[in-house]
């Protein structure tokens, strides 16, 4: 389905004659294909997200002229915490996909001005994602997990010992390490025969691996239990060895009989952490969340051989089981979307966004960020579905996705310069040879009806007088597009406008 015409009253060409909707002109792609949502009301505020949004989206191609790189996940983040048209929680919730969008591809040394410390261009991963390349699949995995690790320890671990101050007794001495005996001062964790600084030696270890601190772990584990075979395979793991066979079976064999004891669940799930012994046996009572799930998850994938098959088996797994087994009822979806980020899943996070009701904002950005490092797989042809799949692989048509938006800031706002902005975000050509973004560019120049405005004005002395299009496209494109559009008038009806379309794309003989 095509929403109808949009009737532009800033066209410079409103004398000319407009089909009263799409079936006049059958060739028409319809940028708006399929798209459900219209939006009626005044423009956006300029502390709405939609607003922030759009304005990062013009730096953005700003800097794409210049060939210059940019912090586009940073700009999203910013523009999201500064948006007061929501309520906390949900701004929050879209901060944090950004937060793990910026851990997962390291846009963390970000200057004000939005410039990296080392600039990655616009498609830096493309072809690396296109690969499946085993590298980028893994720094993306470890940096999923760097967020997890980085959220616990702020939320959970700084949290309670912030709130409590009296009984964690903290003290001065900076790291990780230390603020975990503090916060299992707080929560009271059971004793045990072997400790450090009067707490229990376990918990301390296992939730300084959950704070992603391996080396505190390993601190602690070289003075309290040095001939601890978890002690060696820890020291391997961050030495980026490989765990010896031998010490392996050590830890195998002390984690069964810790299993059949029913004793120290903290240990048993230490030697689990780092032996990656047993990835079905998730303690649900020692970490209840679905972040502490994905972060399990996430640890116990074999980062060599295995790690394709390990990570599409948890993929599979999370789709399976799907929103409501992660998301309590009355949660932002936004809360499945950070798993699907963690797993890789880009397409289905976006396309999960834009069909719930009310995201639509959000999913055309989260994907503007994707598609700025070419973290998404496209389709080969201009498919009406947003998404599609072949055996292996899921497919975003993110063309689609930005032309439906389109339509939700011009129609309300008449804003062409904010809908040249978006269409700019087009894949240039698809796989198939489709110039994609010249004809959505084309369908927004049609159906608006701002021919002259977009495209230029013919003047008497045979000059002309450039048009908003050309501050984005060179000249000749300008000129495909222009015979595009006076080809489409011509077939519906709206001769005067072909006219003028062929002459602006100096197709004389046609215009004549």
């Amino acid at each position: 389905q095509r929403v109808g015409a949009w009737t532009s009253e800033l066209s410079l060409q409103a004398t000319t004659a407009a089909p009263s909707s799409s079936a006049a002109d059958p060739s028409s792609r319809g940028v708006v294909r399929g798209l459900a949502l219209r939006r009626a009301g005044p423009p956006p505020g300029q502390a709405s997200a939609e607003y922030l949004y759009s304005e990062v989206v013009k730096l953005l191609n700003q800097r794409r002229r210049q060939h210059l790189a940019f912090a586009i996940i940073s700009q999203l983040k910013t523009a999201t915490e500064k948006a007061n048209d929501h309520d906390k929680m949900r701004n929050e919730d879209m901060v944090r996909c950004f937060r793990i969008l910026q851990c997962m591809v390291d846009e963390t040394q970000v200057t004000a001005t939005g410039d990296f410390a080392a600039n990655p261009m616009e498609g830096h991963y493309a072809d690396q994602y296109h690969a499946r390349d085993s590298t980028l699949t893994l720094d993306l995995l470890r940096g999923a997990k760097r967020f997890l690790e980085r959220q616990y320890k702020e939320l959970v671990i700084d949290g309670q010992v912030r709130k409590n101050p009296a009984a964690a007794r903290r003290g001065g001495t900076p790291g990780t390490l230390h603020d975990v005996v503090a916060y299992l001062r707080v929560v009271r964790a059971p004793s045990e025969h072997q400790e450090f600084e009067g707490v229990p030696l376990w918990p301390l270890v296992l939730h300084c691996l959950r704070c992603g601190d391996t080396k505190a772990a390993l601190e602690v584990l070289k003075e309290v239990a040095a001939s601890d075979p978890v002690t060696t395979a820890l020291a391997n793991t961050i030495a980026r060895q490989r765990v010896m066979e031998g010490t392996l079976e050590d830890l195998r064999r002390e984690y069964e009989s810790l299993g059949v004891q029913g004793k120290s669940v903290h240990k048993q799930a230490v030697y689990n952490l780092v032996g990656k012994l047993d990835p079905r046996s998730y303690r649900r009572d020692l970490f209840p969340y679905s972040e502490d799930y994905m972060w399990f998850s996430l640890s116990m994938l074999d980062e060599g051989a295995g790690l394709r098959p390990g990570l599409e088996a948890l993929q599979k797994q999370v789709v399976e089981w799907g929103p409501k087994h992660f998301v309590p009822a009355g949660r932002s979806p936004l809360r499945y979307v950070h798993l699907l980020l963690m797993i890789q899943h880009f397409e289905r996070a976006v396309d999960f966004l834009w069909g719930r009701e009310g995201y639509q904002v959000e999913a055309v950005h989260t994907a503007v960020a994707l598609g700025y490092y070419g973290l998404m797989h496209l389709p080969n042809s201009d498919t009406p579905e947003l998404l599609t799949t072949d055996l292996d692989r899921t497919y975003l048509n993110y063309g689609s996705l930005l032309g439906r938006y389109v339509s939700t800031v011009i129609e309300p706002t008449r804003d062409l310069q904010t809908a040249v902005e978006y269409v700019m975000l087009v894949p240039e050509k698809l796989s198939s040879g489709l110039l994609q973004r010249r004809e959505y560019l084309a369908e927004l120049v049609y159906s608006t009806r701002s021919y002259l405005e977009l495209l230029g004005v013919p003047l008497p002395d045979a000059t002309r007088k450039k048009g908003l299009l050309h501050a984005y496209v060179r000249d000749e494109e300008a000129h495909a597009i222009a015979a595009t559009v006076a080809e489409r008038c011509e077939r519906s009806g709206q001769i005067d406008a072909a006219v003028t379309l062929y002459d602006l794309a100096q197709e004389y003989a046609r215009a004549i």
